[in-house]
C-alpha cells in the first residue's frame, strides 16, 4: 500500500521538496537565461549605431561621401560641409 509519509524515491527528494532533478531544472533554466542575455548584449554592442567601421578608419573617399550625402540630406548646413570638408583635407 501507499504510505504518504513515505512518498520520496530513494533519496531523491531534499528538504526543499524540489529533488536532485528539479535543482538541476533550475540550475539549467539559470544557466540559459544568462547565456540569452549576454548574446543580446553582444549582438546589440556589434550593430551599435548601425556603423560597422569605426570613423577613423574610413578611406578619404569614404568620409568626403557621406560627408556630401549628409550635406544633400539636410542633417548639416552648408558652413558645417565645408568646415568638415577642410578638416579632411588637411589629413
Amino acid at each position: 500500500m501507499w504510505n504518504r509519509n513515505n512518498n520520496h524515491m530513494m533519496g531523491w527528494e531534499g528538504t526543499t521538496g524540489m529533488g536532485v532533478i528539479g535543482v538541476l531544472v533550475v540550475l539549467l533554466l539559470v544557466i540559459i537565461t544568462v547565456l540569452v542575455i549576454f548574446t543580446i548584449i553582444k549582438i546589440a554592442r556589434e550593430n551599435k549605431g548601425g556603423q560597422t567601421t569605426p570613423a577613423h578608419k574610413l578611406s578619404d573617399n569614404e568620409a568626403l561621401s557621406i560627408l556630401q550625402k549628409r550635406f544633400a540630406q539636410g542633417e548639416i548646413s552648408e558652413e558645417e560641409y565645408l568646415r568638415m570638408k577642410d578638416v579632411l583635407k588637411e589629413k
